[in-house]
């Protein structure tokens, strides 16, 4: 399973605190500016998702959350980027001319030069030179979600949101990476003519929205109320409040008992009781 918050292989060994947490998304304006980005072009990937969340501002300087998904009910798909992080140790170095030092094992994982070289960190080795060996001792494949300006019908939400690959057609063009070889860079040619016109926001009726509760933006809360639109959530809780509990109902009280009152005779004495 991939991380969500890239993790570019460039990080060094504390990989996994170097990224700051600004790597869930890639903004579209910075893939070919960013290094980080434009290296990992060639990498595109897909995510798949239910629905995503965006937060509009209030006056009162609040924020409040919305749900947006696909009206039918299918799932939606976001263009990514994905890298991998390795965490490595050195290896003892062979001689690729010598027989005598035993080859890796085969349980182990390891990286000659020329996979470092895709890092930029050592060149491919020669014949009859010592070949670098390193191991692999920790790994994370990760990604990112690209994003792009809203549409003039959800920038009143939040001003930038997901880049939606909304049919089989702009999905096979995003994952098709014959346009560069491993390692290399996608040209900027390349990338404004098959690329850029599927970072643009999703047509109308792609996506719909509503306002959910606040305990969306809770991490610690996963539960469907998260997604249930606000209004509902708000009726179940006033028919939560005014349901009795199981077992707990109050007993109505017995009736007052009867006021004797006494009367008046004609004269204005008061009368007894008969």
């Amino acid at each position: 399973v991939m991380r969500w918050g890239m993790i570019p292989s460039f990080a060094g060994d504390e990989g996994t605190r170097a990224t700051g947490g600004n790597t869930f998304n890639a903004r579209d304006d910075t893939l070919l500016s960013s290094p980080m980005w434009k290296r990992c072009l060639h990498r595109r990937c897909a995510v798949v998702s239910e629905g995503f969340f965006e937060w509009k501002a209030l006056k009162d300087g609040k924020k409040q959350p919305y749900y947006f998904h696909n009206p039918d009910g299918k799932l939606l798909t976001f263009a990514g980027l994905w890298d991998v992080w390795r965490k490595c140790s050195p290896a003892a170095s062979s001689s690729s001319s010598s027989s005598s030092s035993p080859p890796p094992s085969s349980t182990e994982t390891t990286r000659t030069r020329t996979e470092i070289g895709e890092r930029g960190e050592a060149g491919k080795p020669e014949g009859g030179v010592d070949v670098e060996v390193e191991v692999v001792d920790e790994e994370i494949e990760s990604f990112t979600i690209v994003t792009t300006d809203s549409g003039k019908d959800t920038s009143e939400i939040h001003e930038r949101m997901p880049v939606v690959l909304a049919d089989e057609e702009a999905l096979a063009q995003w994952l098709d990476c014959s346009d560069a070889e491993t390692g290399k860079e996608v040209a900027e040619k390349v990338f404004s003519k098959r690329l850029a016109p599927l970072l643009r926001p999703p047509t109308k009726g792609i996506v719909e929205w509503y306002e959910v509760s606040a305990d969306a933006v809770n991490g610690r809360v996963d539960s469907i109320e998260c997604i249930k639109p606000l209004d509902e959530v708000r009726r179940g809780n006033l028919d939560r409040f005014f349901k009795p509990v199981s077992g707990s109902a109050v007993p109505l009280a017995p009736p007052p008992p009867a006021m004797e009152v006494g009367g008046c005779d004609d004269d204005g004495a008061d009368g007894e009781k008969k």
